[in-house]
């Protein structure tokens, strides 16, 4: 081990001063890229409400549910998300998000991937779109076709939409 010595002269380079940080913020205008979508429609017994929100080429997120006013905001008791693949023609799907009800739209028992509507009309949507949708179905899951009545509304939209 050396043995250093206040007399010693220590020569050490001078360390380089970092470089200045090179990243710069410039203001993007909007481009669009984030379009809503929202409306209701009276159903037999119900009014649904919907939001879609395009996200650029690449994705859709669906939200559906259901009341009148205050009753239907902020409602979410699932979000689930589908995507295509190489792998195989159907489109994988997972939940993302369960407020502990299961079966979809907010039902009791064991969730499984079957049950989740919200995955469900994801898987439908991503293949029918081409695109990543997540999707929020808030329906009680033993009004089956007021679940498809809502599909069917979002489709015609969509379609609407171009796509």
């Amino acid at each position: 081990m050396a043995d250093y010595s206040d007399e010693e002269d220590l020569d050490f380079p001078v360390p380089k001063t970092p470089a200045p940080d090179a990243a710069t913020i410039v203001e993007v205008p909007p481009r669009g890229d984030v379009v809503e979508h929202a409306f209701a429609c009276e159903a037999p017994g119900a009014t649904i409400r919907v939001q879609i929100v395009l996200l650029g080429d690449a994705q859709l997120y669906v939200w559906i549910g259901e009341g009148v006013g205050d009753a239907a905001r902020g409602a979410m008791n699932e979000l689930g998300m589908a995507i295509e693949t190489r792998m195989s023609s159907t489109p994988i799907a997972t939940t993302l998000f369960n407020a502990g009800g299961g079966g979809g739209g907010g039902g009791g028992g064991a969730m499984t991937m079957t049950d989740s509507l919200s995955n469900a009309l994801a898987v439908r949507l991503a293949k029918r779109t081409g695109r990543c949708v997540v999707a929020s179905v808030n329906l009680p899951a033993d009004m089956q076709l007021l679940q498809v009545f809502a599909e069917r509304k979002v489709i015609e939209k969509l379609k609407e939409l171009g796509m």
